[in-house]
């Protein structure tokens, strides 16, 4: 005949809200687990409220976030480039990301390259400021960007977005 036992230490930890049962069986002895309807179940493992599974993980990116401006932060020192100091920036030096363009400008104000293969050339000039090129090949209009360098890092600049980003190397 079954003996209806309550396994403290079974009940908390494994199966809160169920009852254990002892159950005699030909030759030995098994658990058998019943639950009673009027009982509610708790969960096997208990759940953090999805509340504080979200706090936890927006202060994690938060503070992630927060690291990374401050070391960008730290790392860039973009200055604008202006006048002479643009002529003789890009004077005999070549300007390229090291994958998609590579274009020499030269001090007779021309310049030529590649980009993404393809053979280039045009002219460039200074203008209030701003580095200006005339594409000839392949043909296109005439651009003109404010420029902005941290070392050798330059960026060029069209109402204060980056249109272009490379590197200046003297011209071999």
């Amino acid at each position: 005949m079954p003996h209806e036992i309550e396994s403290q230490h079974f009940a908390e930890r494994r199966f809160p809200a169920r009852r254990v049962q002892a159950a005699a069986i030909e030759g030995g002895s098994a658990l058998t687990y019943s639950s009673c309807a009027s009982e509610q179940q708790a969960p096997a493992f208990p759940r953090r409220p999805a509340v504080q599974v979200v706090v936890i993980s927006m202060s994690f990116t938060v503070a992630l976030m927060a690291s990374s401006f401050a070391a960008t932060a730290d790392e860039e020192h973009w200055r604008a480039v202006k006048g002479a100091a643009l002529r003789s920036l890009f004077k005999d030096k070549e300007f390229g990301d090291g994958v998609h363009f590579a274009y020499q400008f030269r001090g007779d104000g021309t310049f030529t390259g590649t980009e993404m293969a393809k053979e280039v050339s045009g002219s460039w000039r200074v203008r209030q400021n701003e580095l200006c090129w005339n594409w000839l090949r392949p043909p296109g209009p005439r651009e003109c960007y404010e420029v902005q360098q941290n070392g050798t890092h330059v960026r060029l600049l069209i109402n204060g977005s980056e249109a272009w980003y490379g590197t200046l190397e003297k011209l071999r």
